[in-house]
């Protein structure tokens, strides 16, 4: 009986709370409704465009933290193998390069690469050396391990 009744009160604040969050809403919502609204020009599109589909990646998917990462986890799990049998180069070295070459090249195509762009994929790079770093450890590490 006590725990019904908890439930009760439990539901009944909660349908409370609602209703008084609401409010507001249903008030701007029967203002708005006395407003004339202008007609929309045929020109003009209220539809959000598309992306145009380009595969997996796009520069602008590039240009992110999230894409370079991936990017330069796929492209240095490629590389690091035959690279090692004929030159011995540090790994985050070869993670850090990729992060940058790619951030760089990604803004270049999106926006342009001024120096400040630059700079600054210098410093993003490293965010995403560092993601990449963590994300190998959670795929793949465990499989080099075995």
């Amino acid at each position: 009986m006590k725990a019904s009744m908890t439930i009760f009160l439990a539901v009944l604040m909660v349908l409370a709370v609602s209703i008084l969050f609401m409010l507001p809403m249903w008030a701007q919502a029967e203002s708005e409704a006395l407003v004339a609204v202008a007609d929309i020009p045929e020109a003009v599109s209220t539809a959000e465009e598309k992306p145009p589909d380009e595969g997996a990646y796009s520069w602008l998917y590039l240009a992110t933290v999230a894409g370079a990462t991936a990017a330069t986890l796929l492209i240095v799990q490629f590389l690091k193998v035959p690279l090692d049998t004929v030159w011995k180069i540090p790994t985050r070295l070869l993670v850090y390069l990729i992060a940058l070459v790619i951030m760089l090249v990604a803004q270049y195509f999106t926006d342009g690469l001024t120096v400040e762009k630059a700079a600054l994929a210098v410093v993003n790079a490293f965010v995403v050396a560092l993601a990449a770093y963590g994300s190998y450890e959670l795929t793949f590490s465990k499989i080099d391990r075995a």
